[in-house]
């Protein structure tokens, strides 16, 4: 039977050959030359390899190591490599399974999950090889390509589980990311910001001053004028959100499919308006009540703002907007102050809020 090399350099380096460990590569110059070769399509020229690791070396040394190097390889490893005189290269029939390429192979084909589940820190972290400067210049370029891919990874995982209003899923997502690149400003805030949706504004608080130290420290700069604002704006909200849902009279029963269709709907960052429609007396306002009470219950931080019920009785359908903007500002708690109009003050208040009405 084939035997199969399945080798790991996302966060470290590890070699298993059927499940064991390699023993034939001790050596971090061994080492380093099979990641060499398993990350390049086509054999090398010797005289390359000896430039890459042997730099340092006589000539006749140089290529006495690589020999000796090569020899070590073959002991367990020879059915997946190709060794003549002048060149080496590995074995494309052979069963390879290396992390980074299935990685490469699977962000590019929007299999994000199992993608940066494979992600597990930088390429060849904590790494290196004494004298051979060029090897490190590669992997220093491999590295970063790797990482910058994951981030751009990470980022879009992210924007999708906000989307789904999948918020402690996010936040797991955030965290992540943050450990790979601390620096990413606008992952702090997107980390404020699920924090809150998630209930947890002290942590939310917290977490600017942790960024604010961070960047102060480690890179003398302030943070964002954005992120202050972020930061003021979660420290004036109310946890949890604010609601003025009038109790349940009854049991609400059913309506399960339109119910889920809804919530769906609103966990949509683009989307502004949902419109009911049915002839009078089917229970539309009873349908948008109860999936406003369960928003409230279950996800309240997707509208940070609050949820709020306004009714309409009363209100002409042929007048003007004013008599609806009065109706709304009271149903939200806000008196109005004669200064604007009130359909202007509306919607100044509203301009920069996260609310459900």
């Amino acid at each position: 039977m084939a035997s199969r090399l399945e080798i790991r350099l996302l966060g470290g380096a590890s070699f298993l050959l059927d499940g064991h460990p390699v023993k034939s590569i001790p050596t971090r110059v061994a080492q380093a030359l099979l990641i060499y070769l398993l990350h390049q399509r086509t054999t090398v020229a010797r005289e390359q390899l000896i430039d890459l690791f042997f730099q340092a070396s006589t000539p006749q040394q140089a290529a006495a190591n690589l020999r000796s190097t090569l020899s070590r390889l073959r002991k367990e490893l020879a059915p997946f490599l190709l060794i003549d005189g002048r060149s080496v290269g590995i074995n494309p029939q052979a069963d390879i399974w290396l992390d980074s390429t299935q990685f490469n192979q699977q962000i590019e084909s929007d299999t994000l999950d199992s993608a940066l589940s494979l992600y597990q820190g930088d390429f060849l972290a904590g790494f290196f090889l004494r004298d051979a400067p060029e090897f490190e210049n590669w992997a220093l370029v491999e590295r970063e390509r790797l990482r910058l891919k994951a981030i751009e990874g990470f980022k879009m995982q992210i924007a999708q589980q906000v989307e789904q209003a999948a918020y402690w899923d996010a936040l797991d997502t955030v965290n992540r990311l943050l450990g790979i690149e601390p620096f990413l400003e606008e992952m702090h805030s997107t980390k404020m910001v699920l924090l809150m949706r998630t209930g947890q504004r002290a942590r939310a608080l917290q977490q600017y001053q942790t960024v604010v130290n961070l960047f102060a420290e480690e890179l003398g700069v302030a943070v964002l004028p954005q992120t202050t604002a972020l930061y003021e704006r979660i420290n004036n909200l109310g946890t949890p959100p604010p609601h003025n849902l009038p109790a349940p009279t009854d049991q609400f029963i059913g309506r399960e499919p339109e119910m889920t269709t809804i919530l769906r709907l609103l966990a949509e960052p683009a989307r502004r308006l949902i419109t009911l429609f049915g002839i009078g007396g089917i229970g539309k306002t009873r349908l948008a009540l109860e999936v406003a009470r369960r928003l409230v219950k279950q996800q309240a931080g997707m509208f940070l703002d609050g949820t709020f019920f306004v009714s309409l009785i009363g209100v002409e359908a042929d007048a003007s907007a004013a008599p609806f903007a009065q109706q709304l500002l009271q149903a939200i708690g806000i008196a109005a102050s004669g200064r604007q109009a009130p359909t202007e003050e509306a919607i100044a208040h509203l301009r920069q809020r996260e609310m459900l009405l």
